[in-house]
């Protein structure tokens, strides 16, 4: 497998309303030659990053799986100008694609890079904590008040607060946050001071952002209020050509870590991987690739029609149809493979060939169900 220069390049439409990221051709778009998985002696070229993206911000390329992917897709100077700029931000983009990296990437780019980066989930973000987990509480507040708490918004002081799955997030919290926004300033629960608190919000979403809107599951000032830009991550299945750079990241991360020559993917095969739809994106991706990597000693061809059966077998994961109940479906499944283990004692290869399942399809389960490796547990 030669190093692979994809010809489609990414720019994208800078309007009112945001920043969409989607494809276009681009004369003055940099080019991307990927690292060869198999062949040693094939070196990767240093990526040239627009704005001056590159390894004195975030480390060398292969500790950021498809950096690229998302620097490519802002125009020129694009993704510099946004990093440094302290206006909020909405990332949209279905699951699995890279949201909570992107925002990583902005917050590591910018000027707040050496503040705290802090994760909050708003799908466990209640209207009934919500107070104590933005604002933070002081001991004695209210029962169960044992101690002082610092909230988030506290705990991102000079730095970013990126808040996940935006869609769960109720209006209550919507307006609580939207006074923080309007005012800069918070008082924790039981506290008489009021503190000033410089963050910056980049919240994301699994849902477009209209959706949300005409059903009335996110209040129009609010959006107004953290709209400075929109972002959307398209899915893997419509930036196929940016799979085989993804794979050569993988693949040159599994050598240096395994000091070992990885799998031989032919092209063939990494054409057959572009063919599929990858509804998880670059997560089901990426999982595919490990359960790849396990399955295959260092070297050994992967055979074409071995990813073939491995597809088609996702794909059924994905659409069902076994006609049981989709909870009983998964729990029999387990089941199944739990016991496969403890009858091999623990011995993949043979857990896979009791159950008629190959060695990759056994790992993604197992990574999927939570089994731990050689205890069957």
């Amino acid at each position: 497998m030669k190093p692979v220069s994809p010809e489609p390049s990414f720019d994208g439409y800078n309007g009112s309303a945001g920043i969409f990221l989607e494809r276009k051709a681009s004369k003055t778009a940099p080019v991307f030659t990927a690292f060869n998985p198999v062949n040693h002696s094939a070196l990767e070229e240093p990526l040239p990053m627009e704005g001056g993206f590159g390894s004195d911000r975030l480390g060398s390329d292969h500790d950021r799986p498809g950096g690229a992917f998302y620097v490519r897709s802002f125009p020129r100077h694009g993704f510099d100008r946004l990093a440094q700029s302290s206006l909020p931000l909405i990332i949209e983009g279905e699951t699995g694609t890279g949201k909570e990296f992107l925002a990583r990437m902005i917050h590591e780019s910018s000027s707040r890079k050496k503040g705290p980066f802090v994760v909050l989930d708003a799908t466990h973000f209640s209207s009934e904590i919500a107070d104590s987990l933005l604002f933070g509480h002081r001991k004695g507040s209210f029962t169960g008040a044992a101690g002082d708490h610092t909230g988030r918004l506290e705990s991102s002081h000079q730095g970013t607060l990126f808040i996940d799955e935006l869609q769960n997030m109720s209006l209550e919290v919507q307006m609580k946050l939207l006074r923080f926004l309007d005012r800069k300033t918070l008082q924790p629960l039981g506290s008489t001071r009021e503190i000033s608190i410089d963050t910056r919000i980049l919240v994301a979403t699994n849902e477009r952002i209209p959706s949300l809107l005409s059903a009335g599951r996110l209040r129009a000032d609010f959006f107004y209020r953290i709209r400075g830009k929109t972002i959307r991550i398209p899915p893997l299945r419509e930036q196929a050509e940016e799979i085989p750079a993804l794979i050569d990241w993988k693949w040159k991360r599994w050598q240096e870590e395994n000091k070992a020559m990885a799998p031989d993917l032919s092209r063939d095969g990494v054409r057959v991987l572009k063919s599929y739809s990858w509804p998880g994106n670059i997560r089901e991706l990426f999982s595919f690739l490990d359960g790849l990597l396990g399955a295959f000693m260092p070297g050994e061809k992967v055979p074409v029609a071995w990813i073939r059966e491995e597809l088609k077998s996702m794909e059924l994961d994905w659409s069902g149809g076994s006609g049981l109940d989709q909870g009983e479906a998964l729990a029999i499944e387990r089941d199944l493979i739990v016991h496969s283990l403890r009858s091999s004692d623990g011995e993949i290869a043979k857990a896979s060939e009791l159950i008629g399942m190959s060695r990759t399809t056994m790992w993604r389960k197992m990574k999927k169900f939570g089994i731990r490796p050689f205890d069957g547990s």
